[in-house]
């Protein structure tokens, strides 16, 4: 059972992660009214020199936002291999999915107190099947 549940999470992050590169990093930003093409603006004008570097608040919001993609993604590979592994080693597999599972719970927390409908679900989603596939373990 735990297999077949670590597959599914293993879709699921494939799907989020398809939803928060496409939605949140490659879509055109450019549409949209006034206020959205201010707040661009002033996201793009707006620079930071860190560390002998000039940085937007742009470079920081795209700097962020696709290392989530990679994790999402990675989440999504380590899911497939500990399917693999739960079947064939289980007490190894465990700790490994628990800890998936503990820094799932924040990042869902985080989904429903900073963004919208769409993450929430995905992150709730991803929590359960690794919760269950945690505790489902012979």
């Amino acid at each position: 059972m735990s297999t077949i549940l670590l597959r599914i999470a293993s879709v699921v992050f494939v799907l989020y992660t398809a939803g928060h590169s496409y939605g949140a990093m490659l879509k055109d930003p450019s549409t949209g009214g006034p206020a959205k093409q201010a707040v661009l603006a002033a996201m793009r004008a707006y620079h930071e020199n860190l560390q002998g570097a000039s940085r937007s608040y742009w470079d920081f919001y795209k700097g962020f936002g696709w290392p989530v993609s990679c994790a999402l993604l990675l989440y999504a590979i380590l899911c497939w291999q500990l399917a693999t592994l739960a079947r064939t080693q289980p007490a190894i597999a465990r700790p490994l999915i628990l800890t998936l599972f503990v820094i799932s719970i924040p990042m869902t927390v985080l989904s429903y107190t900073n963004f919208f409908a769409a993450p929430a679900i995905f992150s709730t989603v991803a929590t359960l099947l690794l919760g269950a596939a945690a505790f489902t373990l012979p």
